[in-house]
């Protein structure tokens, strides 16, 4: 169903007439004429509001004048700061506060429909495909990079009213308990998609079971639930919500059901059913967490009125995010799968599963799985011995957890493991390591790890391919 929308739907939103309801105090010149919301003072533009935070590492508000000079009509602000003549400051008791309210108004005048997709693993390869699919039909707005928090929301919210789409396709990330009650709050998805539940924020959360329950509140707000059927914490936790529910996975029980018939290093050919038809296709990309988020993106689609079989023909123009799955080639036949963007116990599995059956010289360098709480020690050490799947033959493991990783992988017969505390001699040690002829180098780590800078060191000994 294509959506009527009005002409010029941001006009509908008047900024001075919120300041007035939401009851800051506004000090300065403001006209109410504006560009964007921005919450870094260095990237903003000409006629931007720059709102500031205070963050637990850096206090924006030191950075107003810098954000004034840089273009912004006046800053939101929760403290009396200077400011130059021909601007203005809002003053609210917080920041963080204002834009959740900011995005709850803009949410409420946004005509086209809006996408909320949530899991432990797989948010951003999803997000990317369904917005493949429906750009083929639909005029469709998603968010960028990790535009996935309380912040980040409102502000892509309101690009979005601005832009007119008809699908708003949004990645939600939680890491505490209460987080996804305010972003359903801000977002309120017609349409939800849970992925899956690994054991990711146990430090805030506690346990997958947490997890689960937090991440299934995305449900509340919803019309229709997509749903991994074969997620069990995802079929119990999500149970309570009386939405209509659309499910996808490999039993006959499903709504979409998926089967992968072949797959190497570089493609893999699949077959999906739906509604007693089916269609094989051949995807020029590989692994069996690809596979999950094709049939995620797959039920978007179908619920959106878009032809099945259509809609994966479709995805043989994706190509792997930078960071979670790209493959690099280099030269001698060397590959890369770059999935350095974030790493957990769950999504490191997943990927895993990716390498089994390889025939190449295999090189694993991965490092600390972050925000894991007090079973970090634990999780690593299992994590390690999840290397007995595919039994590489150099393992290069970096950070505080390293040694508990290394242990679990040595106690599952695994040889060749080298572990570092000091990233600088992880990356040194790289530099020099034996790289034969068509091997294929797996690097993964948590965001605050930056294992890219590995894949910066192999490029510099292997010139693209």
């Amino acid at each position: 169903m294509i959506l009527s929308l009005p002409e010029r739907c941001s006009m509908e939103f008047n900024i001075l007439k919120f300041f007035k309801d939401y009851g800051g105090e506004l000090i300065g010149d403001f006209d109410g004429d504006f560009n964007d919301f921005c919450v870094d003072s260095r990237k903003v533009n000409a006629g931007d509001i720059f709102v500031a935070m205070e963050g637990k590492r850096v206090d924006s508000h030191f950075f107003v004048m810098d954000a004034i000079s840089n273009g912004a009509r006046g800053a939101i602000v929760q403290r009396r700061v200077g400011f130059p003549e021909g601007s203005f400051i809002y003053i609210v008791p917080s920041t963080v506060d204002f834009l959740i309210s900011l995005g709850e108004q803009i949410r409420n005048l946004l005509h086209g429909k809006v996408i909320g997709i949530t899991g432990s693993a797989g948010k951003t390869t999803t997000k990317e495909m369904v917005n493949l699919i429906l750009s083929q039909r639909f005029k469709t707005i998603k968010t960028e990079g990790n535009m996935n928090t309380e912040i980040s929301l409102p502000i892509f919210l309101w690009g979005a009213l601005k832009a007119n789409s008809q699908y708003i396709i949004t990645e939600m990330g939680i890491q505490r308990y209460g987080d996804m009650d305010t972003l359903s709050k801000i977002v309120k998805p017609q349409i939800s998609v849970v992925l899956n539940v690994g054991e990711t924020h146990l430090e805030f959360l506690g346990d997958t079971k947490k997890v689960a329950e937090e991440k299934t509140k995305i449900l509340k707000e919803s019309e229709i639930g997509i749903l991994n059927a074969e997620d069990s914490l995802i079929m119990r936790y999500s149970a309570p919500y009386k939405i209509q529910k659309f499910f996808f996975g490999e039993t006959e029980r499903v709504d979409l059901r998926g089967k992968i018939l072949n797959m190497d290093n570089e493609r893999m050919s699949i077959t999906l059913s739906y509604n007693g038809k089916s269609q094989d296709t051949v995807l020029p990309f590989s692994g069996i967490h690809f596979f999950y988020d094709i049939l995620a993106a797959v039920s978007v689609a179908i619920t959106c009125g878009l032809d099945f079989s259509n809609s994966l023909e479709s995805l043989k123009a994706f190509s792997p995010v930078e960071g979670r799955g790209k493959v690099l080639k280099l030269s001698r036949g060397v590959r890369i799968i770059d999935e350095t963007y974030n790493s957990n116990p769950f999504s490191f599995r997943r990927a895993l599963e990716s390498l089994k059956g390889h025939k190449s010289f295999l090189i694993i360098i991965t490092g600390d799985m972050l925000e894991l709480g007090e079973a970090s020690s634990a999780l690593h050490f299992k994590t390690g011995t999840m290397l007995s799947q595919i039994e590489p033959d150099l393992t290069i493991v970096v950070g505080n957890y390293s040694s508990y990783f290394r242990e679990g992988a040595e106690s599952v017969g695994i040889k060749n493991v080298f572990s570092f505390e000091d990233k600088r001699e992880a990356l040194h040690f790289v530099k020099g390591i034996e790289i034969p002829d068509d091997s294929v180098i797996f690097v993964k780590g948590s965001r605050g790890m930056f294992m890219e800078d590995f894949i910066v060191v192999l490029k510099e000994r292997l010139k693209d391919g």
